[in-house]
């Protein structure tokens, strides 16, 4: 939970200038060219080398839209263009095409189906972007969901946007699944069946700084999968480690490396990286001179210190800063208004509380962070884009779980 609404607030900032600037239109095509296709068993793309290769290039660009071609190979995930997968759960493999219009800077795929000796077109999507870095087929809920994943890039900086489609239904269903720098795969009911489709997301913030997420998506809702902070977070860890060695001054590097400690529950560590941060970070009359937000480490502490069951510090630590009208400019993480700060603190607070079993004090600090989650969300202090509107399901989910287990 914690940094959470900060990382929001940022990543909100950034992807409000690229959605505008990308644009990121839609390609519809009518809805009598969309059948009631079902996505198959078989994940695995069959091997289409051996078929007339001039043949099935003039079979698709009778299908192409208006103004497409072939999208090049070297800007596809396995560098084909032309891929056969059963998507309709028949054992008889479809076409996906990917193709290009560059008057647009589109790139998008639509599904040939074999009927009766002829071909068909089931479905086109396109989107603004520079290749299609990511297709796959991948389980969600349940072994038998299986859905078409696949990632538009738009650049390196600006990140991919990834896109879930489900084939159950009569009309093809789409799924934002964010924009991100960095995704990763964690667990599908294929892996681990008791457990939901969970994915690692991260923003680069700056130069080689990410903000770090373990996802879950049920098939309908997002949520923080926490069961798989541990593995996830310790990759991290070292992640960190190592730019820590080329820049030990950057107190950004500091932050996430803390903070991913704390999420892989190596808590006394945590500390022990805080005492070293706070001693180099002092002035000769020994005040901090953090200049990332002081009190965002303080934080850190808070939660590391609740890790450990030390509440009563912990409270101590988090009651001196839950005034944010005290806070000056240099307690500030970049930009961010000083009400985003009231989500993390008393949700800590919360946690402090419960652990030494004040169960009032505890359940009114969840709520009052719940209020000004959604005093914010009210005050549309969050853009919408499909990418904060996963993260504000994300940070909720701590917070309503708490209040739903009371």
């Amino acid at each position: 939970m914690i940094s959470n609404s900060k990382r929001l607030f940022r990543i909100l900032v950034v992807l409000s200038l690229t959605f505008i600037f990308s644009g990121c239109d839609f390609y519809d095509v009518p809805s009598s060219l969309i059948s009631s296709p079902k996505l198959s068993a078989n994940e695995d793309f069959e091997d289409i080398d051996s078929v007339d290769i001039d043949k099935l290039r003039i079979l698709v660009q009778k299908f192409m839209p208006k103004g497409g071609k072939l999208l090049e190979e070297s800007k596809t995930s396995g560098k084909k263009n032309i891929l056969s997968i059963d998507v309709d759960g028949d054992l008889n493999n479809e076409l996906i095409v990917l193709f290009k219009d560059d008057s647009n800077f589109k790139k998008g795929f639509f599904v040939l189906k074999e009927n009766s000796g002829e071909w068909v077109k089931i479905y086109e999507r396109s989107l603004e972007g520079n290749s299609i870095s990511t297709l796959k087929t991948l389980t969600v809920k349940n072994k038998e969901d299986k859905r078409l994943l696949v990632g538009y890039l738009i650049s390196g900086n600006a990140g991919t946007d990834f896109y879930l489609y489900d084939f159950k239904d009569d009309n093809v269903k789409e799924v934002s699944m964010g924009r991100w720098n960095r995704m990763e795969i964690i667990n599908t009911p294929d892996k681990d069946e008791d457990k939901n489709l969970v994915f690692g997301a991260q923003v680069n913030e700056f130069n080689k700084d990410y903000s770090s997420y373990v996802i879950g998506f049920d098939g309908e809702k997002f949520y923080a999968a926490e069961d798989f902070y541990d593995d996830y977070y310790t990759k991290n860890v070292e992640y960190y480690k190592g730019e820590l060695i080329q820049e030990m001054n950057n107190e950004l590097i500091w932050y996430y490396y803390i903070e991913s400690q704390i999420k892989s529950k190596q808590y006394t560590k945590a500390l022990e990286s805080l005492n070293e941060v706070f001693k180099s970070k002092e002035d000769k009359n020994g005040e901090p001179t953090i200049q990332v937000g002081y009190y965002k480490f303080l934080i850190l502490k808070a939660e590391a210190l609740n890790g450990l069951g030390e509440y009563s510090q912990a409270t101590d630590i988090l009651n001196k800063i839950k005034n944010i009208g005290s806070l000056n400019d240099n307690d500030y993480f970049y930009n961010e208004p000083k009400e985003y700060s009231t989500i993390d603190i008393y949700y800590e607070l919360g946690v402090a509380y419960k652990g030494l079993g004040d169960k009032v004090k505890s359940e009114k600090c969840f709520k009052y962070a719940i209020e000004e989650f959604e005093k914010l969300s009210l005050d549309d202090s969050f853009s919408e884009n499909p990418t904060s509107n996963i993260l504000k399901q994300v940070i909720y989910y701590p917070l309503s779980k708490e209040i739903n287990n009371k």
